[in-house]
């Protein structure tokens, strides 16, 4: 079966939906069904530019069906020894690759590696079981109790250079002592990248990624509302970029609620 026709099928499934959030607002709310997609990944495996192209599959049918799908490819550093340093790897990516290793119960972690609403982790190039648990993320509904906005301002910081000021604020009624148990996780994500790679096992390969995060924010929900700070690279190119963030439970690393801002090419 065709892979891509497997995911327009999974699509279709919840075409019906649409979301309640648009990066074309100063402010964004979560909706009430979404799906966070994790991808971990390297430059430097040779399994992984195929689970890179589905992860961009993912992404383009969401955008044709307007559907909150968020993609966030988390490049490790564990490959970067091996013959081409990944120039989008981090020790932190990795970090969060082995916290969900030890949630799900297994031995290592491995590469690619797709979760879908921090809640089941799979190989990441496996298209119809993406399907299924893309299905599956919008059959259920978030919790009615909360939900989050979000506005991002960006500023030039003498110092620091570009920030990225990400503003999140916690609605409903749910219980505020509820609220502190999660952790809140805001990421700048950048699409349409490519790369040649000159050495390691995918020497001679131009490879082509999306959603790749440039910067994240993970920490303890203590405050409502807060301001996350995200610093903003030199070659980071605002029209292909966008701020998400979501609560995540921190026994269990479910994602409650998620929303997404883009970003202002103009502002300054």
């Amino acid at each position: 079966m065709n892979r891509l026709t497997t995911i327009s099928g999974a699509a279709a499934a919840f075409a019906g939906l649409t979301s309640e959030a648009s990066a074309c607002q100063e402010r964004t709310t979560s909706p009430r069904r979404f799906a966070v997609v994790e991808l971990f990944t390297s430059e430097g495996c040779s399994s992984c530019p195929p689970a890179d192209r589905l992860a961009t599959q993912i992404r383009e049918k969401a955008a044709e069906e307007d559907l909150p799908v968020y993609l966030l490819a988390f490049h490790v550093d564990y490959w970067d020894r091996l013959g081409w340093p990944d120039r989008f790897s981090s020790a932190r990516a990795t970090q969060r690759q082995r916290h969900y290793a030890a949630v799900f119960g297994q031995p290592s972690v491995y590469t690619p590696q797709m979760v879908v609403n921090g809640r089941v982790g799979f190989v990441g190039s496996n298209a119809g079981r993406a399907a299924d648990e893309l299905t599956s993320a919008f059959a259920a509904e978030a919790d009615p109790e909360l939900a989050i906005e979000i506005s991002v301002d960006r500023r030039h910081d003498q110092k620091h250079g570009t920030l990225l000021d990400v503003h999140v604020e916690a609605t409903g009624n749910r219980s505020r002592r509820a609220i502190r148990s999660l952790r809140v996780l805001a990421a700048l994500v950048e699409s349409g990248l490519t790369t040649q790679v000159e050495r390691g096992e995918n020497a001679g390969r131009e490879l082509t990624h999306d959603g790749v995060v440039r910067s994240f924010f993970d920490a303890a929900w203590t405050d409502d509302p807060r301001t996350l700070v995200l610093p903003v690279a030199d070659d980071v190119d605002p029209k292909n970029a966008e701020v998400i963030v979501f609560l995540q439970d921190s026994r269990t690393l479910e994602i409650v609620a998620a929303t997404r801002a883009g970003l202002d090419a103009d502002d300054s």
